[in-house]
């Protein structure tokens, strides 16, 4: 499942990603921004809703109205009303008070 890759439009190229090297996705207006385990970082014109359709629930959870994790390369989590995760890259994203049962069941399993 790891190795699967995706793709996306990024302006006027097309880029596939390695599911694996995703390491969050950012909200940014109707774009989206990616971010990959090597620290670059490509703005896609789909939206963040087009990549949690597209990205295996399994994998991938929505912490926030702006932010999906790849559950895999977090290195911690925060405790706080709604808390907040810190991922490998040293980037803490919020966690949404009513998206932390969800997020919480998906990193359990």
């Amino acid at each position: 499942m790891e190795n699967k890759r995706l793709f996306s439009l990024i302006t006027e190229d097309s880029i596939f990603f390695k599911l694996n090297d995703i390491c969050y996705c950012i909200a940014d207006g109707p774009y989206t921004e990616v971010h990959l385990v090597n620290t670059k970082t490509f703005i896609s014109s789909k939206n963040l809703k087009e990549f949690e359709d597209m990205l295996p629930k399994e994998l991938f959870c929505r912490i926030h109205h702006g932010h999906i994790i790849h559950i895999n390369h977090i290195a911690k989590i925060l405790k706080g009303k709604g808390g907040s995760v810190l991922m490998k890259d040293g980037k803490e994203l919020e966690i949404a008070v009513r998206r932390k049962e969800s997020f919480l069941k998906v990193i359990a399993k």
